[in-house]
């Protein structure tokens, strides 16, 4: 009986990753069914099907099968399993990447040749001497440990010592007996103390400036000390230092990786993302008072809550490579203990927040609802319109019957409308006290048209909106009002979706070649995301301004909005001009709207369009070269040329 449940537990696990499989496979070629429908209704595409079509004519051809009609001859076979998909509450897979993908990524990238090894013993030897890590390790499993402890013995870079930690006096005796005190290894032993409690002790005697802790059973890359003391060098004054992460399945190989941005206090905030792999400086924990939480599930998490406290000269460090491997027998977290943490953790900084955990059985999400003054501050919504005046119609009706914050003035600016039904209802408008009209009688230029509006604002507040939105919360523009006023933050940008439930905008990530892609397009409403990103708020370099709330000092003080660019990448430069100026940009999932993206003004698809364009976009990489090649809250191991979150070939940043 016991072998038949182990076959039934190994077949369920095989259904499951074809489940997973399958998922994966429908996710993309929903997204590929619709880039290639935007790639079709392209100004380059239709140029180029004129041009073959004029070729295949004067060689008296016909055209053959191409890849698109292969694609297009398979989409109704796989209709109804999309649909199926749609049907499905959430969509959140166990494993982001095919796990054989990874593996081969993995040893293609991320396994050194013999002369690379070389390279980095030589580069390890110009090390000070004197930066050891020491390697902090509670005793659980002893069976588990020679896996840890044989990770650690083929480091490439000598700059390490073990101190393995129980409170079990067989256990001591049993670890000593076994390993002994060695140059690289020893003991500390306190009979019945608590992990935490072993660790405290054993930091007011430990002559090693910086610590980390390990689980039983994990691994550590061959390169990972050499990794962590270079990124002491890189950023010395960093309050921590953390990297990137794995998984190890019941066979003790890779999996499931984890590539993490650069430091997101606000998706820390929403999710514990820095748990594992932390390296802490020792005097700055002692000075603290070493570790104070009782969980020790938690020790890291609430370190660096602590830590991120203080007035640091520099961000956490992030290390963008995979060095740490973690077993997945570890206890589930208590989402609870991590409310308690995080409220303390803003008692201490005087915020007064309310916490709501959202999600909790599939992808735990903390909402934190950050206060709005009272009296609200005025909010003047922007309205750039040329006729299509239903959609006008439609938004305005959303903004008086389905907007829970009211104190709030709507600014339509009209640009050049004909249609006598479009100035038919301007005129019935002006019934309104807190709707106003301002026409402007030139080309089209949307920088413009939002900088001159905000001229006529008197709210504190600033929220630009496209005509093309429909609201599906009321509670939006309270959600994106309380993050706006955030002494911090520059931009807030919100959750958008096309018409039929697929996304439309969670956020922008940047690349040189294409300026910014939106986060998983076309990715099914109900989706996680990668890691469950899609349920949580965080940073990103850039929001859209399709639907974008901020203060209006903020804006006054990076000049707006910049009238060079007409069209195209406004959005983006104007939210690197505030990260310019140090303040943060956020997404938040909890504001919902729908968007028909362009269908005011319809796609750029006429050859003065496109040559517009391509002015905006030299303009930008001239502008931001260095921005665009190095998105914080992207990760170098994931392609820069798409945002899906996909393995990058080759990685931008290599080991050596």
């Amino acid at each position: 009986m016991p072998e038949l449940n182990q076959t039934q537990i190994t077949t369920e696990k095989k259904a499951n990753l074809c489940e997973q499989d399958l998922i994966r496979a429908g996710r993309y070629l929903h997204v590929l069914q619709r880039e290639i429908n935007q790639l079709r209704h392209s100004f380059t595409w239709r140029i180029g099907s004129r041009i073959t079509a004029f070729i295949l004519k004067l060689l008296n051809r016909q055209a053959g099968t191409t890849a698109l009609d292969v694609i297009d001859g398979i989409s109704p076979s796989v209709y109804h399993f999309l649909e199926t998909l749609k049907t499905k509450p959430y969509l959140a897979t166990t494993h982001w990447f095919n796990t054989e993908e990874y593996r081969a990524w993995q040893q293609r990238y991320c396994v050194l040749t013999e002369t690379q090894k070389k390279q980095l013993k030589t580069k390890a030897a110009q090390f000070d001497s004197s930066i050891q890590i020491a390697v902090l390790i509670f005793v659980q499993d002893i069976s588990q440990l020679e896996l840890t402890l044989n990770s650690l013995k083929q480091q490439l870079c000598d700059h390490w010592r073990v101190i393995l930690l129980t409170n079990k006096e067989e256990d001591n005796k049993t670890i000593k007996t076994q390993y002994g005190n060695t140059s690289k290894i020893s003991v500390f032993y306190e009979k019945n103390s608590s992990e935490i409690e072993l660790i405290n002790s054993l930091l007011r005697y430990l002559p090693e400036a910086f610590f980390i802790r390990f689980n039983n059973g994990d691994k550590i890359e061959e390169y990972g000390i050499y990794k962590m003391i270079e990124a002491l060098y890189f950023a010395p004054n960093a309050p921590f230092w953390y990297a990137d992460e794995s998984h190890l399945d019941h066979n003790h190989c890779c999996e499931n990786p984890y590539f993490k941005s650069d430091w997101n206090i606000d998706l820390f905030y929403a999710a514990p993302y820095v748990l594992d792999t932390v390296l802490f400086n020792t005097k700055k924990v002692l000075k603290l008072g070493g570790f104070k939480t009782n969980d020790a599930d938690l020790l890291e998490y609430d370190m660096v809550l602590r830590l991120i406290e203080q007035d640091n000269k520099e961000k956490p460090y992030h290390i963008p490579h995979i060095l740490y491997h973690k077993t997945v027998h570890h206890a589930v977290l208590n989402y609870e203990n991590i409310k308690n943490r995080l409220t303390a953790h803003f008692e201490r900084l005087g915020q007064i927040v309310r916490i709501e955990l959202y999600h909790a059985e599939y992808a735990p999400s903390f909402k934190i609802n950050y206060p709005i003054p009272n009296p609200n501050p005025l909010v003047s919504i922007i309205i750039p319109i040329r006729d299509k005046v239903e959609l006008l119609q439609s938004l305005i009706n959303d903004l008086m019957n389905k907007t829970a914050y009211q104190n709030i003035e709507i600014i339509i600016v009209d640009n050049n409308s004909e249609k006598v039904e479009t100035l038919t209802y301007l005129s019935s408008l002006s019934q309104y006290k807190n709707i106003s009209l301002l026409t402007q009688k030139y080309p089209f230029n949307y920088s413009k048209l939002n900088n001159e509006a905000v001229k006529q604002a008197k709210g504190e507040i600033l929220a630009f909106l496209n005509n093309d939105l429909k609201i599906i919360h009321v509670d939006w523009l309270s959600e994106m009002v309380a993050h706006a006023v955030r002494p911090d933050i520059g931009a807030v940008g919100a959750k958008l979706y096309y018409p039929d439930d697929t996304l439309q905008h969670a956020g922008v990530l940047l690349n040189f070649s294409g300026i910014g892609q939106h986060v998983l397009k076309h990715f099914f409403r109900q989706d996680t995301g990668y890691w469950h990103k899609l349920m949580h708020t965080q940073n990103y370099t850039a929001v859209t301004a399709a639907c974008l709330v901020m203060r209006k000092t903020v804006f006054e003080q990076v000049n707006g909005f910049e009238e060079k660019l007409k069209v195209a990448f406004n959005d983006v430069d104007l939210c690197l001009k505030l990260t310019q100026q140090h303040y943060r940009i956020v997404w938040t999932p909890f504001a919902e709207l729908y968007h028909l993206e362009s269908v005011s003004r319809g796609q750029d698809q006429g050859f003065f369009q496109h040559l517009r364009l391509r002015q905006e976009l030299t303009f930008m990489q001239r502008k931001w070269k260095k921005e665009l090649n190095h998105d914080p809250y992207n990760n170098p191991n994931l392609s820069p040329l798409a945002a899906n979150y996909q393995l990058a070939y080759p990685p931008k940043k290599s080991l050596i």
